[in-house]
């Protein structure tokens, strides 16, 4: 027997047979979604003065009426076996022909609890992807509050479930020595949550246990930047995460050190070419001495020398670092 496929995770879909269901009203989606979670049975007069406040009690009890009708016919031949009803409740029958989306994400969670199987990677995986967005996107019910507030609940906690699937895959990629997928993991957990901060953290350490610098400082340009949208500054932890990585003892100190090192003279514009592929070499990182010693070394140009004076100075706000050259011959 086919089944009907509702997804409620992003905008609300059903589906019997391959083919999509259309319902008349977005209440009637509602009700149906709101009963696939609750399976009920639920009195009648609850289940009106959840979805239509403002009317009377007659009037609010017609219009259940009519929403369970469209339900019914979107449903079509196995409508009865989804739905129950009498004339005072409403609900979806026990083993009813539905599946939900919402339910991989369950199963997933508790299987991810109390299993540690070498296999789980491909479950977590397989039912993150089942999130394509909050809990009935695009659902609006302004004139029925309560039922808006449910939805908010809603999303609030599927939102934790996918949270938490994404944060137990990227741990076992990890372990399984997949960084680049651990990687996609916490970047749709940033995205997911760009409030956590410890989806950020695990995002940048990531990056840099790859030895991926350039990487890392992209994820903490980002962190920076969703925290200035939610008005918010980095806990000590994380400053202190961004100072090492970065290179600086102090986010505070907006003046790098100095470095003096030896070049020999080339003819035209060698100079501020190999200058400029030592930067690019390394980033936005602030540059070590010895580092550019060793890899200025490595070239073995021979010449007279050239004195080259390389500062650069922090900008606390931007968390970048601007290059500052001083030629002398």
């Amino acid at each position: 027997m086919d089944r009907i496929r509702l997804n409620f995770l992003g905008p609300a879909e059903a589906s019997f047979g391959g083919r999509l269901i259309a319902f008349r009203t977005r209440k009637s989606l509602a009700l149906l979604a709101f009963l696939a979670l609750d399976p009920g049975p639920h009195p009648r007069e609850r289940l009106a003065d959840l979805l239509w406040p403002e009317a009377d009690g007659a009037d609010a009890r017609a219009s259940l009426r009519t929403a369970l009708n469209y339900i019914r016919h979107g449903l079509g031949p196995v409508a009865d076996s989804v739905i129950t009803a009498t004339r005072a409740s409403l609900g979806v029958r026990l083993g009813a022909p539905i599946d939900l989306d919402i339910q991989a994400l369950t199963d997933a969670r508790d299987l991810a609890r109390r299993s540690h199987c070498n296999v789980l990677s491909g479950k977590i995986e397989a039912a993150v992807d089942q999130y394509r967005g909050p809990f009935l996107a695009g659902m609006l019910l302004p004139d029925a509050p309560d039922f808006e507030a449910w939805i908010e609940t809603q999303r609030t906690y599927w939102r934790g479930v996918e949270s938490e699937l994404l944060d137990r895959l990227a741990t076992r990629q990890m372990a399984e020595r997949d960084p680049a997928a651990a990687i996609t993991a916490l970047e749709r957990w940033t995205a997911l949550n760009p409030d956590e901060e410890l989806a950020w953290q695990r995002l940048i350490d990531a990056h840099l246990w790859t030895q991926d610098a350039a990487g890392a400082r992209r994820a903490w340009s980002a962190y920076r930047r969703a925290l200035a949208e939610l008005d918010a500054e980095p806990s000590h932890q994380m400053a202190e995460l961004g100072n090492r990585m970065l290179g600086r003892r102090d986010a505070r100190d907006r003046a790098g050190p100095a470095a003096t090192v030896t070049l020999g003279r080339g003819a035209g514009s060698w100079k501020a070419r190999l200058v400029s592929e030592f930067l690019k070499s390394i980033g936005s990182a602030e540059p070590d001495v010895a580092e550019l010693d060793r890899w200025l070394n490595a070239l073995k140009h021979e010449s007279v020398t050239v004195r080259l004076e390389l500062k650069t100075t922090v900008d606390q706000e931007q968390a970048t670092v601007m290059p500052g050259l001083a030629f002398a011959v």
